[in-house]
């Protein structure tokens, strides 16, 4: 390995001692690159308390810019790399997931699965749950749930996307409900399922969804629309 991951603090101390200078600002995540004293390179992320990394080797900078991807041992982005072609081409995938998702639930037994509802959904998530699979099956329970509130929209605006977060090296991507492309909004539905306070049921997402907790695009945030 020809590169050293360095904490904000590291990377700090070593631009502000080896006389950096700035060379480039990355449009893929908003990152800056430095040329240090020694010749070598260091490459630091729009939020100061991200890893950055430093390399002597030109050519692996290049690589790490061409192909997107920079391996900074950052963890907020675990989800979207392990489910990388699923998240980045959803549509092609959604059916997928979801009979995946109802083959380890009901078995054979499909009935259910073709007359989804709010208790079925209650239903599938307990199973994960009480055979511990909620982190197996995160991205097949979060397509079945966004696709039953997509359908129940009256507005025909609700639909797919895909935020990407520019704050560290490797942009923070996940899928999110769109719910007005125009005005750039959308309803984080990972974080309602699995963020701080856990899952809390069909209706209370839908409630906040109805009382409008929905957030708007920043200037680090990109939505991407499947529709």
């Amino acid at each position: 390995m020809d590169y050293e991951v360095l904490s904000g603090s590291s990377a700090n101390d070593l631009k502000n001692r080896s006389d950096a200078k700035l060379i480039a600002t990355n449009a893929f995540n908003f990152s800056k690159t430095y040329l240090l004293n020694d010749g070598s390179y260091l490459v630091m992320p729009l939020n100061p308390f991200g890893n950055s990394l430093h390399t002597s080797e030109k050519q692996e900078l290049d690589n790490w810019i061409s192909e997107g991807y920079f391996p900074s041992g950052d963890e907020a982005n675990t989800f979207y790399l392990e489910n990388r072609p699923q998240i980045d081409n959803l549509p092609a995938y959604q059916e997928k997931l979801k009979e995946t998702l109802f083959g380890f639930v009901f078995k054979d037994d499909l009935t259910a699965a073709k007359a989804m509802d709010e208790a079925t959904i209650e239903h599938i998530y307990e199973i994960l749950k009480k055979k511990k699979k909620i982190k197996t099956f995160k991205l097949h329970f979060l397509v079945l749930l966004g696709d039953f509130i997509i359908s129940k929209d009256q507005s025909g605006l609700y639909h797919w996307g895909k935020l990407s977060n520019k704050q560290l090296l490797n942009p923070i991507i996940k899928p999110v409900i769109v719910t007005n492309e125009e005005e750039q909004l959308y309803f984080d539905l990972e974080d309602s399922i699995y963020g701080k306070w856990g899952y809390v049921g069909v209706q209370a997402i839908l409630h906040a969804l109805a009382s409008d907790m929905t957030k708007k695009g920043n200037e680090i945030e990109t939505l991407i629309s499947f529709a």
